[in-house]
């Protein structure tokens, strides 16, 4: 597994995730409203701590299990 994942992110050094979930409710009960949450995967990325405002920056390529989520 180890090596399909060092493939897969010599190939795709950069991506972004989105995951969105929402409340389910049965049938019958007063629906939800518009409202969940979301949650972002950046991967080739990482925070700049020489900022103040949070800005993100290339990461390192030969750092392991780079990115932010």
């Amino acid at each position: 597994m180890r090596d399909a994942q060092a493939i897969y992110d010599r190939l795709f050094p950069y991506y972004v995730e989105v995951s969105a979930v929402t409340q389910l409710r049965p049938r019958g009960e007063r629906a939800g409203g518009p409202g969940g949450h979301a949650t972002m995967f950046i991967g080739g990325a990482s925070r700049d701590p020489s900022i103040g405002y949070p800005r993100l920056k290339l990461a390192d390529e030969n750092a392991t299990g780079n990115g932010i989520g």
